[in-house]
């Protein structure tokens, strides 16, 4: 299949661009609209770190104006520890809404059950019933190299079914969910992005000025890897995805553009002094604990202290996810969510439970001394 691409210098512009890629596809829609986002956080809407809401608008004018669509919803299941309604709220997602347009809490949708390669699992039943559009952002992942189309899809997934997606080691779940459920369009963002250690504020806000269309979610995937300087082949679950049958990674681009070549992610996220160490299973509440621990920490001042303490004259190392490793060079280390028990307890290592953890507690036992003399380097 052929994936179209468009640029465009800001959100002013990206309604140019979304025409020139749709009127291509040639869309006929005799039934009602879902879009799928990617608005799993409270980031701001030109952040770069979620589709757009701007963005969003314009894909809903295109439908009313050029199909026969009558009804369009929109919703997400937000990271773990999320609900709907404060990250739409704090968005203000609900300024779209309208008579025909529904801004919908999907977790509490109806679901279908259905067998996939892990036994079975639950997804909204509105994804099946209706034009499912797929509008995912334009960012590299620490975890899986890029997330674009087919990783947009985790926002179907109860917390329950996301977090064993985790722990079974994330490319191979993100693949077979594809192979479940496509989406019958993918539009992508990428006016803005994030390349570097992404997906959220470790990474760097970058702006491609690009929207990406296509009727097949790995070829728009493998398309938008191009785009960025990355190798199709080289995104494990994007390989995976290819192997099972599901699209093809030598896809046709149409359309005017330049490569705009990304940063690819670290193996950790950094704030100075302070290192967070992630493994494949740790999810993405846990990925972002620094922007969750900076939120906490400039409410109270004693925590800001603390950390300015080991941000800048010492080193703190951070260990979130299973089968988790204690790094070279490494300084305080602390074990941070249910994932890292065994390790804390094996090696005699501070630690701080929850799924996910709270970035309350771990600032308290930060506050209070309470890390022991951990492994000698």
């Amino acid at each position: 299949m052929v994936v179209y691409v468009s640029k465009a210098r800001n959100y002013k512009d990206s309604q140019r661009a979304l025409k020139d890629v749709l009127d291509h596809i040639n869309l006929k829609i005799d039934k009602d609209v879902f879009i799928k986002p990617n608005i799993v956080s409270p980031h701001p809407p030109n952040s770069g770190i979620i589709t757009n809401t701007k963005f969003l608008e314009q894909i809903i004018q295109y439908l009313f104006d050029n199909t026969n669509v009558k009804k369009i919803f929109i919703g997400e299941i937000p990271r773990v520890g999320l609900t709907s309604e404060e990250v739409y709220r704090s968005l203000n997602l609900y300024k779209l809404e309208r008579e025909d347009v529904e801004i919908i809490d999907l977790s509490a949708e109806k679901t279908v059950k259905l067998k996939w390669e892990y036994g079975e699992i639950e997804i909204p039943k509105i994804a099946f019933d209706n034009f499912y559009i797929n509008v995912p952002k334009l960012k590299t992942h620490i975890l899986t190299t890029v997330t674009i189309g087919l990783k947009n899809q985790k926002g179907l997934l109860n917390e329950k079914t996301k977090i064993k997606s985790h722990l079974l080691g994330l490319h191979r779940p993100i693949a077979q969910l594809a192979k479940t459920i496509s989406p019958d369009l993918t539009v992508v963002d990428g006016i803005t992005g994030i390349s570097g250690t992404g997906p959220g504020r470790s990474g760097k806000k970058v702006k491609p000025g690009l929207v990406l269309a296509g009727r097949n979610v790995v070829e728009v995937d493998a398309a938008a890897c191009k785009l960025i300087g990355f190798k199709p082949e080289e995104i494990e679950h994007l390989k995976i995805a290819h192997e099972i049958g599901l699209g093809s990674l030598d896809t046709q681009i149409i359309g005017k553009y330049n490569v705009f070549k990304f940063e690819k992610p670290k193996r950790y996220f950094k704030r100075f002094n302070i290192y967070l160490w992630p493994t494949d299973s740790a999810c993405s509440y846990c990925t972002d604990l620094f922007g969750e621990i900076k939120r906490i920490a400039y409410k109270n001042p004693i925590y800001l202290f603390k950390l300015f303490l080991y941000g800048y004259y010492g080193r703190l190392d951070l260990l979130i996810g299973e089968k988790n490793k204690i790094p070279e060079n490494h300084g305080k280390v602390i074990c941070v969510g249910n994932c890292t028990y065994k390790l804390a307890k094996e090696k005699g290592l501070t630690y701080v439970k929850g799924c996910p953890p709270k970035p309350e507690d771990f600032l308290r036992i930060l506050n209070k001394r309470m890390m022991k003399n951990e492994t000698e380097r």
